[in-house]
């Protein structure tokens, strides 16, 4: 593998970085009606195209092609190469929607009980329309693109409670590349110009990536809870995009189950990497930004550490 990475040949880049040559891709945002907008980052700034794509899922058997055709709907069926037990194939369509009304009523027809795409079970499997998109373009993110060029913005917000319903944000933080300030609201009135102001710098400095510690977890729930108080559109993503949530089903309170999206730009949570990391290390005292800053020699030795109850 390193000496085909050192001589880099086309089977190795296309398994690394796709088969789709298209560089400087900084983010991807794609939906269920079957269409993606692409941002890329050239010498004059960002970019953004919007692009089709046909929506698909892959079957393990051939009853759910049979459904599809009982259906009479327009879905394309391809037979994939793989192995026994494999999912050897895949359905199209222009839209997500007719593949699953297709295969919905095709299943009910075939005397089963179905109401959406999930009740098929492992008998299919479907991606979301961003990994969907990439998966069918080869496109890959940040092709091209040095560390250095990529455009990063670091967010933190300091809370006067831990609820969103009992307090609220007194300072948020915002560092993007040697551009820094701190915003403060001393007084609970203080904090709807704060949100305001907060959202006009991520606007005007025109991050691509939006990080953070514990982001999902925490900073944007609270800001976004806290934004609706003051009934402020959460329009962090590109062009006035508003952050969108997913919920992930029967997991209601456990990290993950609320998940923001920023079209137009990427957000990155570093408790993610912290958990992967620690899965196998074993060796954190605890996925807190003061422990992991210590632990991995971050930290200024210097640095002063107030408690939160001595505040």
């Amino acid at each position: 593998m390193g000496e085909e990475l050192a001589r880099g040949d086309a089977a190795t880049d296309h398994l690394l970085f796709g088969w789709n040559a298209r560089a400087r891709v900084v983010s991807v945002w794609a939906d269920r009606a079957g269409g993606a907008s692409v941002w890329t980052r050239g010498a004059g700034g960002v970019a953004e195209s919007r692009e089709p794509f046909r929506a698909w899922v892959l079957a393990t058997t051939p009853r759910t092609l049979d459904a599809a055709g009982a259906a009479g709907r327009r879905v394309s069926t391809e037979p994939l190469a793989g192995g026994a037990g494999a999912y050897r194939w895949m359905l199209s369509a222009a839209t997500f929607r007719e593949i699953e009304d297709a295969l919905v009523t095709g299943a009910r027809r075939q005397g089963r009980r179905a109401e959406r795409l999930a009740d098929l079970g492992d008998e299919v499997v479907q991606l979301g329309p961003v990994e969907q998109f990439l998966v069918q373009s080869g496109i890959t993110y940040f092709r091209g693109l040095s560390y250095g060029e990529l455009s990063r913005m670091q967010i933190d917000l300091e809370t006067v409670s831990l609820d969103a319903s009992r307090g609220h944000v007194f300072l948020a933080a915002v560092k993007h590349g040697d551009f820094e300030a701190v915003l403060e609201a001393k007084e609970e009135r203080d904090e709807r110009a704060l949100v305001l102001a907060l959202l006009a710098l991520i606007a005007a400095r025109d991050p691509d990536v939006i990080e953070n510690h514990n982001l999902f977890g925490f900073d944007l729930p609270f800001l976004a809870a806290r934004a609706a108080r003051w009934g402020i559109p959460l329009s962090i993503g590109r062009r006035g995009g508003i952050a969108r949530e997913v919920r992930a089903p029967g997991r209601a309170g456990a990290r993950g189950a609320l998940r923001f999206r920023a079209p137009g730009r990427e957000l990155l949570d570093t408790m993610d990497a912290v958990r992967r990391y620690d899965f196998v290390a074993r060796e954190l005292p605890s996925h807190g930004l003061k422990d992991v800053a210590r632990h991995f020699g971050v930290a200024a030795k210097d640095r002063v550490y107030v408690r939160g109850s001595e505040t």
